[in-house]
């Protein structure tokens, strides 16, 4: 299976990642493809020799061409820039990468987006993104939606990404054409320093769900239940 697309972190260069990406898919096919030019050729062999090599030798041959064919069909992941390389590291073995995925920086480059928060009533009462619409996660309900254009440019968010990336899904599923999860979540958007706000203005509070998931927030003014 063809490597993901590497992480960008805000200090490299997107030019460089992106380079070194293209060079490890192409590394991948170019591998994948001369095993099977090699298998090919023992079973060419092996069609002399016993049935149990020649079997052998085109189940390994089918194997190889199921991996070449994902190394090539398979989608890569968007660049995101995620300010923490530990959290980086992080974030993409936790989420699925199932959907769009922005991140803060492109999110920011958007026009018309509707935020949609995808954390707990006290979570999203602490502080939230301006103008985002609370939608849940636990008791997430489509009708908190229903004023919204399925065709306009939505961005979920939750604390890092994982509830988010979940209702994201279900978005999709019910029509939603531009629906995106917000890589790293709302810990991120404040990393970067962006502003968040609460029912009394900007603040610096933020829900930080536990002590275990809170470490990955590293600015702001953590808050707990």
């Amino acid at each position: 299976m063809a490597p993901k697309l590497t992480i960008k972190f805000v200090e490299k260069s997107g030019f460089i990642e992106h380079s070194f990406t293209l060079f490890v898919r192409l590394k991948t096919v170019i591998l994948l493809s001369l095993l099977i030019l090699n298998n090919k050729l023992k079973l060419k062999a092996a069609a002399f020799s016993s049935n149990k090599t020649y079997m052998k030798t085109r189940i390994l041959i089918s194997i190889t061409s199921l991996l070449l064919s994902t190394a090539l069909l398979k989608p890569a992941l968007a660049d995101t820039n995620i300010s923490n390389a530990r959290y980086a590291k992080m974030l993409d073995g936790l989420l699925s990468h199932s959907v769009t995925e922005v991140d803060v920086q492109q999110t920011k480059k958007m026009s018309d987006v509707i935020y949609i928060d995808a954390r707990e009533k006290s979570e999203y009462d602490a502080s939230h993104i301006k103008g985002a619409i609370w939608a849940g996660y636990d008791d997430f309900d489509l009708a908190r939606l229903t004023s919204l254009n399925k065709d306009q440019p939505v961005v979920v968010y939750c604390s890092v990404g994982y509830r988010s990336e979940k209702i994201t899904e279900q978005l999709n599923k019910n029509g939603f054409s531009n629906a995106s999860n917000l890589y790293g979540g709302i810990f991120e958007w404040v990393n970067q320093g962006e502003q968040v706000v609460n029912a009394k203005g900007e603040t610096q509070n933020v829900h930080a769900f536990n002590r275990k998931w809170g470490k990955w927030l590293t600015a702001g003014e953590k808050v707990y239940d």
